[in-house]
């Protein structure tokens, strides 16, 4: 049986370098990412590049040694947050500038919502 591990990729939780590992000495693996084909893969598996906006799902499967695939593979999904929010800041009801020592700030903003990917 595979197990993933999230890697210590910090950038909007690219996962581009997924760690994994099987409870059986000597298994192989098979990996796919966002519904690809399963391939031959090695831990890490590196992926090049940042992952687009969007939901994102890694999976894997071990074999061992007497051809014997898992079932049941070991899978990990996240959502990538690229888009920046969008907000504004507001001074004494939205003045440019003022020469008050009491001054009001208004602080607004708002994360656009998770879009598919």
């Amino acid at each position: 049986m595979a197990s993933v591990t999230p890697s210590n990729d910090t950038a909007n939780d690219t996962f581009n370098r997924p760690r994994f590992s099987s409870s059986e000495d000597g298994s192989t693996f098979k990996c796919s990412r966002d519904a690809s084909s399963f391939t031959d893969c090695t831990s890490p598996k590196n992926y090049p590049g940042p992952l687009s906006q969007g939901n994102h799902t890694f999976r894997v499967k071990a074999i061992d040694k007497a051809g014997n695939v898992d079932a049941t593979p070991d899978s990990r999904s996240w959502f990538v947050d690229t888009v920046v929010p969008k907000g504004t800041i507001s001074i004494n009801g939205g003045n440019a500038s003022t020469s008050s020592r009491s001054v009001t700030l208004k602080l607004s903003a708002c994360d656009p919502p998770r879009l598919q990917g």
